[in-house]
Parts: structure tokens; sequence; C-alpha cells
């Protein structure tokens, strides 16, 4: 069974809340199950964009990229830019991760 990646977002937020109050309410919507399912990760170049990388999106589950597992999946949304490995704020620059996910099993 493969795994692929799928955006999440609490209801009324995008899928990459900026605000502390937008990263609240999307605690709220984890904890209350309210979210909204979007589109599917095709693919993601970590080094694009001089490190500040590329993803690419589908609407359609068949085009997305798969992974044999959760830990895969993980592993590939973890990824660090090595273009521009540190964000301006020290910490690790990990471009996917802007992003809320879940893992879909197909």
């Amino acid at each position: 069974m493969s795994v692929v990646l799928r955006l999440w977002a609490a209801e009324g937020l995008s899928a990459s809340p900026l605000s502390d109050a937008d990263k609240a309410k999307l605690v709220v919507g984890v904890a209350t199950g309210k979210g909204t399912l979007g589109l599917y990760v095709k693919d993601c170049e970590v080094d694009a964009n001089d490190g500040r990388g590329e993803v690419t999106f589908t609407d359609d589950k068949a085009e997305a990229k798969q992974f044999p597992d959760v830990g895969a999946a993980y592993q590939f949304y973890g990824r660090q830019s090595i273009t521009r490995p540190l964000r301006p704020d020290g910490k690790p620059n990990r471009p996917l991760t802007a992003y809320n996910i879940t893992f879909e099993r197909i």
C-alpha cells in the first residue's frame, strides 16, 4: 500500500498559516477534527529558487508522488535544502514543511 502527501488546513485557513492567531486556529482544528483536505503533493525540489524550494501540486491522486510507507513520505516532507540549509532565523530550511500535510494511504 502506497502513501501520498495531501495538504490539510484547519477550517477557514490556508494550508500554510503564518500568524500566531492562524496557528492557534490550526491547533483547535486538529484537536476538534475540523479540517479541509486539499491538493496532493506532486513533487518538491528543495534546492530550487536559490534554496527556497518549489512545490508542485495536483488535484489528481494518481499524479501525486507516491511513497512505499509513511516513514519514506515523512523523510521526503522534512528534506533540508543543501543550497540554503538555514532560514534567516537560523533554523533548518525545509521548504515543504511550510505546508500542513497529512499522510494518505492509497
